[in-house]
């Protein structure tokens, strides 16, 4: 599996699930506190750029709070999922990592355990483009999976599979931020309970520098 497209082949997992991963991931409410707290940086009516929006659940919730989003991601069937699901949503088929949008088309950007399916060395190009995509002073949330073990493949029994990446010390996606022209304004380490064993999320909030 390790040469494999970590990217493709996560892509045919989610095109292949979207539905059932839809259903199993609509409830928000376990990313209240973050939303709210990404919201606190942004004017009302701003724009909202969601990366890697699944089935469209927080651009939905984005939209409710009268905010301008758009909502991208690599999937296929996420994306026709998100349509199905928010029929008045703003949704397109993008690579994050070669966003079709002009530079500072947006003042936040919500990327919510969209990058963790990245390899280390795919994170600075991907951190540039959403970087150009955001105006001044813009601001990006992200969250990603805290974990010992550097990166994995979850094979399922249907024979998909999908590509994970995991960050144990916080320090060092911060760095990576940094290097990519973003100020960390925020950390908070968000703890949460799956199959009876913790299971923890770095969330960074940080302005273009």
């Amino acid at each position: 599996m390790e040469e494999l497209d970590n990217i493709e082949i996560t892509r045919q997992t989610y095109d292949k699930n979207a539905a059932s991963h839809a259903e199993a991931h609509w409830d928000a409410s376990f990313w209240t506190e973050e939303e709210e707290k990404f919201e606190s940086y942004l004017s009302s009516g701003a724009k909202i750029l969601d990366v890697g929006c699944g089935s469209g659940r927080d651009t939905k919730h984005f939209m409710e709070r009268g905010y301008d989003v758009v909502g991208i991601d690599f999937s296929s069937g996420q994306i026709a999922e998100a349509r199905k699901r928010v029929p008045n949503g703003n949704f397109l088929i993008m690579d994050m990592r070669d966003l079709k949008f002009d530079p500072e088309s947006f003042d936040g950007l919500w990327c919510c355990s969209s990058l963790l399916h990245f390899r280390r060395d795919e994170i600075p190009s991907t951190l540039s483009s959403l970087n150009q995509v955001l105006r001044k002073d813009g601001v990006i949330f992200i969250s990603l999976r805290k974990r010992e073990d550097m990166e994995e493949w979850r094979k399922y029994p249907d024979g998909t599979a999908r590509f994970f990446s995991y960050y144990d010390d916080a320090g060092e996606f911060k760095t990576m931020l940094e290097e990519s022209g973003f100020s960390v304004m925020d950390y908070n380490l968000k703890s949460m309970t799956k199959d009876s064993a913790p299971y923890d999320w770095h969330c960074y909030y940080a302005r273009k520098s």
